[in-house]
C-alpha cells in the first residue's frame, strides 16, 4: 500500500512537471510561429519589384507645392480644433443638417441646389482658415492631451467627412454667386491643411478633395473658374497610389539595402513616419530584439522628418519609451479570436501568459495590416 501511494505521488509530480512545461512551452511556440509569420509576410519582394513605378509617381507628385511637407508657422489647430466634429464626441459647431449632407454625398452631387438663403450656412470659418498653413490636429485639441499619454488606439481624428461636404459646398456656393476664385481658394486651403494632418488618411481625404474640385471644375464653363488651375486626375491617382504605399517603407523587415533605396524621399515623408509610428509602435517593446538595425533607421528618420514635417504627436509617442501602447491591460481574449483546431486549455494558457503582448502584437500587424502595395500589383499585366 505504502509502495503504491508512492508511485501515484512520483506520477502526480511528474505529471503537475508536464503540465508546467507545456504551460511554459505553448505559449513559446506561439510567440515563436507568430515571429515566422510576421517575417514570411514581409513587403520587401513586393516593394522591391514596383519601385520602378513608385519612383515615377514620385517624381510626378513633387512637381505639385500642393504636396509638399507639413511644417510651418501659423497653426490653424487652436481654432479648427474646437468647431470640427471629432470622431465619437458628438456633433461639431460647423454641422449640416442631414438632408444637405445626404445630397452631397450623391454622385451627382455637383448639379445640387440648395436653398442657401433658407439655411442661412456661414461660410466665414472657411475663409479663416487662410490665416494659417497647417493644421495640427492633434495640438490644442479638446479631446486628446498628450500629458495623460493616451492609448493610441483610441485617439479621436477629424470628422473629414463634415470638412468633404462643406468644401463641395462652398464650390457649388461659389457658382451661385458668382465668386469662384475666392471659393475655389478656400477650398483648396482646407484640403491642403487637412494634408497637414499627416496621417494616410487625412492624405487620402485631401487628394478626394482635389478631385471633387476638378470634377466641379470640368462641369461648368471654365470662364467662371478664371485660369484656375486643377491638379490633373493623372497625378492624382499616381498620388492616391503613392501615399497609400508610403507606410511599407518604414517595414522593420525590410534589409537595409531595400531601406536605402527609398532613404531619399521627400514628399510623403511626414505621412509616411505618422503611419509608420503607429505601426511599428505596436511592438516597440520588441523591435529592439528583434530589429536593433530596423529601430535605428526609424529613429533617424523620425528625427530627420522635423526638417521638413511638423513636429506631431506621434514624433512625441515614439519618443517617448513610457508611452503605453495598448493600455493598463487589453481584453486580450476579445481582441483575439481563437482558432478553431485550438484547444481551450490551450488558449486560457496563452491568455495568462506574459508572453501574450508580443503575440498579440505580432498576430495583429501580420493579419490586419492592409494590402499598402495594392494599387501597384493591380498594374501588372493580367495572366492570360
Amino acid at each position: 500500500m505504502q509502495t503504491f501511494k508512492r508511485i501515484a505521488y512520483v506520477i502526480g509530480i511528474l505529471l503537475l512537471i508536464f503540465v508546467a512545461l507545456v504551460a511554459w512551452k505553448y505559449p513559446e511556440q506561439k510567440v515563436r510561429q507568430a515571429k515566422l509569420d510576421f517575417e514570411v509576410s514581409s513587403p520587401e519582394e513586393n516593394l522591391v519589384k514596383h519601385e520602378p513605378k513608385i519612383s515615377e509617381d514620385r517624381a510626378v507628385i513633387e512637381q505639385e507645392t500642393f504636396f509638399r511637407g507639413s511644417r510651418g508657422e501659423k497653426d490653424a489647430g487652436p481654432y479648427l480644433n474646437t468647431i470640427v466634429h471629432w470622431d465619437g464626441h458628438g456633433p461639431s459647431k460647423i454641422q449640416l443638417p442631414k438632408e444637405v449632407s445626404d445630397n452631397l454625398r450623391d454622385k451627382n452631387w455637383v448639379a445640387y441646389e440648395p436653398d442657401f438663403k433658407a439655411l442661412k450656412l456661414d461660410f466665414a470659418w472657411m475663409e479663416k482658415l487662410t490665416e494659417f498653413d497647417y493644421w495640427a490636429s492633434d495640438d490644442n485639441n479638446p479631446h486628446i492631451k498628450p500629458s495623460e499619454h493616451p492609448v493610441f488606439q483610441t485617439l479621436s481624428f477629424p470628422g473629414y467627412m463634415e470638412l468633404t461636404n462643406w468644401a463641395k459646398l462652398r464650390l457649388i456656393h461659389g457658382r451661385k454667386t458668382q465668386t469662384m476664385p475666392k471659393a475655389l481658394a478656400e477650398v483648396r486651403q482646407l484640403a491642403r491643411l487637412i494634408y497637414t494632418n499627416d496621417y494616410l488618411v487625412s492624405a487620402m481625404v485631401a487628394i478626394a478633395i482635389l478631385r471633387h474640385e476638378g470634377k466641379f471644375v470640368q462641369n461648368y464653363n471654365p470662364k467662371i473658374f478664371a485660369g484656375w488651375k486643377t491638379v490633373p486626375e493623372e497625378t492624382l491617382v499616381r498620388a492616391k497610389r503613392y501615399f497609400w504605399a508610403m507606410p511599407e517603407l518604414v517595414d522593420p523587415r525590410l534589409s537595409d539595402e531595400t531601406h536605402q533605396r527609398f532613404s531619399g524621399i521627400t514628399v510623403g515623408k511626414c505621412q509616411m513616419i505618422s503611419e509608420g509610428v503607429f505601426k511599428n509602435i505596436i511592438i516597440r517593446d520588441h523591435l529592439q530584439k528583434m530589429y536593433p538595425g530596423a529601430v535605428k533607421r526609424f529613429d533617424e528618420m523620425v528625427k530627420s522628418s522635423l526638417e521638413t514635417c511638423r513636429k506631431s504627436l506621434v514624433h512625441v509617442m515614439w519618443n517617448d519609451t513610457q508611452w503605453k501602447v495598448f493600455g493598463d491591460r487589453p481584453e486580450y481574449a476579445k481582441s483575439l479570436v481563437k482558432p478553431e483546431n485550438e484547444s481551450e486549455m490551450k488558449w486560457k494558457l496563452l491568455m495568462i501568459s506574459p508572453r501574450i503582448e508580443e503575440y498579440f502584437a505580432l498576430t495583429m500587424l501580420t493579419i490586419s495590416s492592409p494590402n499598402y502595395l495594392k494599387e501597384y500589383q493591380e498594374l501588372e499585366p493580367k495572366a492570360e
